[in-house]
């Protein structure tokens, strides 16, 4: 009888250790983009697919969050069990992050409306006078400032930018050209409306999947290790397929 007790005993206490396990609460931020977006209150997107077969594997339970950039960008480096997307892999964000794998390239460049031959430019030095759209907190705002813009319209995501720019407000907005008929077509913008008419190669990077430096280890190697198994049975290669 003895005996039997403490085989319950180690059953039950396996059985919590097991769901305990499996019952992180993940919080999952990012911004609307040609990768999330909020359709009839749900986020979707492809790299939203990417995220949530990455966490299905993991076997994590979580809640995916649409922030402004900004906001977003603070819970990713303040808050543990924090998983961001997309995020650009710099130089000076390699240390803020665990860094799980890559979403898709991006390749920047500026671009100005159709209507406006005006805006002309050879070398980047040349749009420093116009008005740029750009999202506080992100990566094309904090190299727009490293490279002295002054006039710098702010919006919270890309939907304002556009906006501002559509208005005659802005006078440039910078895109990735990976995400441009994307990112257009999800809010009814013929894409013939905007001419590209400079490359930005410095910050023309990979966006990536990344964990808070708060979250825990055992967290952060599951998941990397979901996302490998997502990349290796052939997952990633078909939920990328319309973007590669």
């Amino acid at each position: 009888m003895y005996q039997n007790l403490i085989a319950t005993l180690v059953l039950l206490a396996s059985a919590f250790n097991a769901h305990t396990k499996d019952s992180v609460d993940m919080m999952i931020v990012t911004e609307a983009s040609s990768f999330a977006c909020l359709e009839n209150n749900v986020v979707k997107g492809v790299g939203t697919d990417l995220v949530k077969e990455v966490m299905a594997t993991a076997k994590l339970t979580y809640s995916i969050n649409l922030y402004p950039w900004a906001r977003s960008y603070r819970y990713a480096t303040t808050q543990p069990n924090t998983l961001i997307y997309a995020l650009s892999r710099t130089k000076d964000r390699e240390h803020r992050f665990h860094w799980v794998g890559k979403i898709l390239a991006l390749n920047y460049k500026f671009y100005r409306l159709r209507s406006r031959p005006d805006v002309v430019a050879d070398q980047l030095t040349d749009l420093k006078h116009y008005i740029v759209s750009a999202n506080r907190g992100g990566i094309i705002s904090h190299y727009l400032q490293q490279q002295s813009f002054a006039k710098l319209a702010y919006a919270g995501g890309i939907e304002q930018e556009l906006k501002l720019l559509l208005a005659h407000r802005s006078d440039l907005i910078v895109l990735s050209e990976n995400s441009l008929v994307k990112n257009l077509a999800s809010l009814n913008i013929d894409p013939h409306l905007l001419v590209p008419i400079l490359d930005i190669p410095e910050i023309s990077t990979t966006s990536y999947i990344a964990l808070s430096q708060q979250t825990a280890p055992a967290i952060v190697k599951r998941v990397q290790q979901a996302y490998q198994q997502v990349v290796q049975d052939g997952r990633y290669q078909e939920i990328m397929a319309p973007r590669l």
